[in-house]
């Protein structure tokens, strides 16, 4: 595989993966945060209501209580933060490998310069691997759709 092969094949293709399921990863976890937040801060005001007019606000405040807990739940067993801040993380960290290589600075300014990059990129996906490895075992399920960056297109 040439020098372009890698960069377009490889390198770009994981930097845009990554990025785009750290995307989606943030959104679901600012998403669902907002609505456990509006959902606790509601129980308190619904709770009052129930004085204002008996029994009908009850079910409505038990309801709040059992979205907050699920939503809570969904976001510890997916953990949809840690994976987008790591995902962007390694996504980060290869457009930064990317640039240095380009301009041929310190470590990529040698003959064997693409054998560092490949070497250098590969630990890199090869760290995010395990560590969504390490996230699956923690939870017991596979994080964000069980897709780590090499699961990626």
């Amino acid at each position: 595989m040439d020098e372009q092969a890698y960069l377009t094949d490889r390198l770009d293709d994981q930097i845009q993966w990554l990025s785009a399921k750290a995307g989606r990863n943030q959104k679901m976890f600012r998403r669902l945060r907002l609505i456990e937040l509006a959902a606790a801060a509601s129980i308190p005001f619904v709770t009052g209501l129930i004085r204002e007019s008996g029994d009908a606000f009850a079910l409505s405040t038990g309801l709040l209580g059992v979205a907050v807990a699920v939503i809570a739940g969904v976001m510890s067993l997916f953990q949809f933060q840690e994976t987008w801040v790591e995902y962007r993380q390694t996504a980060e960290r290869l457009k930064r490998e990317k640039y240095v290589f380009l301009t041929r600075s310190a470590p990529y300014d040698g003959d064997d310069r693409l054998h560092v990059l490949v070497q250098r990129v590969e630990a890199a996906l090869s760290d995010e691997r395990s560590s969504w490895a390490d996230r699956a075992l923690t939870t017991g399920t596979e994080p964000t759709s069980g897709e780590g960056a090499e699961g990626g297109p």
